[in-house]
């Protein structure tokens, strides 16, 4: 959640970036196209123009777009960053899932192995009431059964 939050955040830091440095484009051709007018003949106008500071403004805006396009490259240089950190982020985020991936598949098997001997031990259990209910059921049937009277039983002992 909070990976998804960060590059939807990165993708709208990387459009408003794109979208500063046409805008700055912009503003570099109209400085390229813009020409100061000449200081006016008149005291009221060059006073006014002087005032104004016409003649620096140019140079000034100059200025203003080269440090603007240093403040752009600094903020794309920072969004790699944080686009390397939420990758770092991801993959060290995937490496968690597969690593508790693992650890149920583990659990999986020995549970599973598990559940083998359970099965085997009550096939045994199973085998062992069987013939217990069958020796009951035939005591039951012919009254006293024994194998003690038989001929080879007392040879045996």
């Amino acid at each position: 959640l909070a990976l998804n939050i960060a590059r939807e955040r990165l993708t709208t830091l990387s459009k408003e970036i794109i979208l500063f440095d046409e805008i700055l484009g912009y503003l570099g051709e109209a400085l390229e196209m813009m020409e100061i007018p000449p200081e006016p003949p008149e005291q009221a106008g060059r006073s006014l123009y002087q005032r104004l500071e016409i003649s620096g403004m140019k140079d000034q805006l100059v200025r203003r777009v080269k440090d603007v396009k240093k403040n752009i490259f600094a903020a794309q240089r920072n969004l790699d960053l944080l686009r390397e950190r939420v990758q770092v982020e991801s993959q060290n985020k995937t490496d968690q899932l597969s690593t508790e991936l693992q650890k149920n598949t583990k659990n999986l098997c020995s549970l599973q192995a598990s559940n083998g001997d359970t099965s085997r031990s009550l096939k045994i259990l199973q085998t062992i009431f069987a013939g217990m209910i069958a020796f009951d059921i035939l005591d039951r049937v012919t009254g006293e059964w024994t194998v003690i009277d038989t001929e080879w039983m007392e040879e045996f002992v």
